[in-house]
């Protein structure tokens, strides 16, 4: 009987390190795990362990197997962290001679990507609660799961069962809760993710796109609780979910108007950056129907009549006395030549309001004093209509196909990415 064969005191093999079982592999094979065996808990065994956890893995490795001492006791706690460095080499030479590779542990990827993300988050924060423990407790075991089921066919039963001592001890959420909240550990824990977080990289991209999400607001549409996109690209993100974004844009896309790049703010810079840069022959183009006025100022116009809309009622009068002095008198600068029957219209229903302010007893001190008579909302509706009609002939002819027209498409289109998500969204029905 060889060292290599002890036999149990029955006449039956005794299972042991150094016995392998011949139909788990090759000869060469066999002599590695072997190997791996006899090297338990040392430097070949660090080594791996090392590269994972980086500096400082030494004092991370001692943490981890103060804790097991704390819940399972010295000689346990020992065992495992030796089983650990074993386990870890025989992982290595199966990857080496390609009993494990890529397109046989492809259902890895997934569980130990969700696991590293949630283990990367735990670690970045100084406490965590027990949901949050319970969920990464979940995450070791739905990757115990598929280590276990790959690594049947790769192991002694023997070695098996030490797998699974791992994954109940450092799994386990008892240890969990103390490695990732006790204030002893804060230390060992920084170092740690500091380590993991270059090690792990790709998981490291994934928790900075779920901490921008977290930082999102929610989507703006009304009773919407989705998450506001973030920027991608050309894209420059938005304040609605992918769904409602789409509901928004389409149309404006699909059916540009120009009262849309009036109106907000977004869509009206673009515009804005058109008119200005626009040709002096192109104005002439368009001479009959601006009568001689710049579109740009056609344009500004709009954009502040628009804001007086939105005034409270005591500050419109002073507003309207600037917008008429601005662009509704004849010979200044800004005039945009609109039809005297209107500015006759408009400067009667100045007159009418005769902006009353009467005091009244009230807890809030704006509300103190309400002004009756006030300049209409509506006061500039049939100039901004007409004007509307003018500049719509630029907008259609010169904006729509431009590069601003095209760059401001390229901003507010959901990149293809998103276009599957806004399918997928499901919000309750509502309105923007």
């Amino acid at each position: 009987m060889s060292d290599a064969e002890p036999m149990a005191t029955g006449g039956e093999r005794e299972e042991d390190e150094e016995y392998v079982n011949p139909s788990k592999g090759s000869i060469g094979l066999r002599a590695k795990k072997f190997l791996a065996s006899k090297t338990a808990g040392s430097a070949l065994g660090q080594k791996l362990i090392n590269s994972l956890l980086g500096p400082k893995s030494q004092r991370i490795v001692s943490a981890l197997t103060g804790i097991a001492c704390e819940l399972r006791g010295k000689k346990d706690a020992k065992s495992a962290q030796n089983d650990l460095y074993k386990i870890a080499t025989k992982f290595r030479i199966l990857v080496k001679d390609k009993k494990l590779n890529r397109e046989n542990t492809k259902d890895l990827e997934e569980p130990l990507h969700r696991l590293g993300v949630k283990i990367l988050d735990a670690l970045s924060k100084k406490k965590i609660n027990n949901e949050s423990v319970q969920k990464i407790h979940k995450a070791v075991e739905m990757v115990r799961k598929t280590v276990s089921k790959k690594m049947k066919d790769h192991m002694q039963e023997k070695n098996f069962k030490k797998l699974q001592n791992l994954f109940d001890i450092y799994g386990d959420v008892k240890f969990l809760n103390i490695m990732l909240n006790e204030e002893k550990y804060a230390t060992e824990k920084k170092d740690l993710y500091e380590n993991l977080s270059l090690v792990l990289k790709e998981q490291m991209v994934e928790l900075e796109k779920l901490r921008s999400d977290a930082r999102l607001k929610v989507c703006e549409a009304y009773q919407c609780k989705n998450p506001s996109l973030r920027a991608d690209g050309k894209f420059k993100g938005s304040k609605f979910c992918a769904f409602h974004h789409r509901e928004w844009y389409d149309k404006r896309i699909l059916d540009p108007k120009l009262f849309y790049f009036v109106e907000e703010n977004e869509a009206s810079a673009w515009l804005s950056t058109h008119l200005r840069n626009l040709p002096g022959s192109e104005n002439k183009e368009f001479g009959d129907a601006l009568k001689g006025v710049q579109p740009i100022t056609i344009f500004n116009f709009l954009r502040t009549e628009r804001a007086y809309q939105t005034l409270d009622r005591g500050l419109r009068q002073r507003r309207a006395e600037i917008i008429i002095r601005k662009y509704l008198t004849a010979g200044v600068k800004n005039f945009i030549n609109v039809d005297k029957k209107m500015l006759e219209e408009m400067h009667k229903a100045m007159d009418q309001s005769d902006h009353r302010t009467e005091e009244r007893a009230d807890e809030y001190p704006r509300r103190q004093s309400i002004v009756y008579g006030a300049t209409p909302k509506d006061l500039f509706s049939k100039v901004s209509s007409q004007a509307m009609e003018r500049l719509d002939v630029v907008f259609k002819k010169s904006f729509l196909g431009s590069t601003e027209h095209e760059q401001y498409k390229n901003m507010v289109t959901l990149p293809e990415s998103l276009v599957k998500l806004a399918k997928e969204q499901a919000c309750s029905p509502c309105k923007i």
